[in-house]
């Protein structure tokens, strides 16, 4: 798919999905940001999240969440 993209000189692209998928990109490498909204309350059930880097490049607050940037350098 991404090959394809390319060939169409499409050379952005915004995935949302699940965590299977987002760690496909990210174990994959095929990735240049990644932006994740942080919320303080807890969350009881669900699935959990993706596989992230380690050290994120920007930490910003947002009323009472984060949003936090990793960008592959």
């Amino acid at each position: 798919m991404l090959q394809y993209l390319y060939t169409q000189n499409i050379n952005s692209l915004l995935v949302e999905g699940g965590a299977i998928t987002l760690n496909d990109f990210i174990n994959s490498g095929a990735w240049d940001a990644i932006k994740i909204f942080e919320t303080p309350h807890i969350l009881y059930s669900g699935i959990a999240a993706p596989i992230r880097p380690e050290l994120p490049s920007l930490k910003e607050k947002i009323l009472d969440n984060n949003l936090v940037s990793y960008y592959n350098v």
